[in-house]
């Protein structure tokens, strides 16, 4: 799965699966907040949720149906916490859990969304979740979206689920661009108010500053 799996990985993530299943999923907690960048927003008001699965198919499952190559090669699930072998074995047991017991796994998760929404009404703040952040699936094919406190975002490589999220306000996706994509559909999306994500390889940052000037435009399908 890992572009590095030849350098020693291959066996450390056998071990993140063979752990995988000593975790007790009725004890799993599906919605964390432990993210150094979504903590940011706790301050203005904002509690940010996010349910972290394995990638693509690192579970034995695919979660990551639309991902393309260079998504698969440079992913982050190693970044952060993700370098710790029991934090890959909860990802992995989470993510098992929602494939081979999707009816549990689902009342488990939408028990969670609810507690936090009434968490979030209690204190007067906003709360926003990504359930998808090692993952794309199709969420709001799944749950009820619609809480009083609680607004959902992702990202997504399907530029269908984008463009529907669109009449969503439950429910936000931001498409990400790769080397795959259309730019007349991603033009199309931007027409339509969407956002899309890009990855630029022209703004270097040095020690955590940046060092390189942000374009004021892009150009895309021959359009800035």
């Amino acid at each position: 799965y890992h572009p590095q799996s030849k350098l020693g990985l291959d066996k450390w993530f056998g071990r993140c699966y063979l752990y995988a299943y000593t975790q007790r999923r009725p004890n799993v907690k599906l919605l964390g907040i432990a993210n150094t960048k979504t903590m940011k927003g706790e301050k203005y008001g904002y509690q940010t949720y996010i349910m972290h699965t394995a990638p693509s198919t690192l579970s034995g499952y695919q979660v990551c149906p639309s991902a393309s190559a260079g998504c698969t090669w440079a992913c982050l699930t190693l970044s952060g916490m993700g370098k710790f072998s029991n934090v890959q074995a909860a990802r992995i047991s989470k993510t098992k859990w929602f494939f081979e017991d999707r009816q549990a796994f689902l009342a488990r998760l939408d028990r969670e969304i609810g507690n936090k929404n009434k968490w979030c009404a209690k204190r007067g703040m906003m709360g926003y979740m990504r359930l998808n952040m090692y993952s794309d699936l199709g969420w709001e094919h799944m749950l009820d979206l619609n809480r009083s406190n609680v607004r959902f975002y992702d990202y997504t490589k399907s530029i269908k689920r984008a463009m529907a999220s669109l009449c969503d306000s439950c429910y936000r996706l931001i498409y990400s661009y790769n080397e795959t994509s259309n730019p007349a559909e991603v033009r199309q999306l931007l027409e339509m108010g969407g956002t899309v994500a890009m990855v630029r390889a022209d703004i270097k940052y040095v020690n955590g500053k940046n060092k390189g000037a942000i374009p004021a435009t892009i150009t895309i399908d021959g359009k800035e």
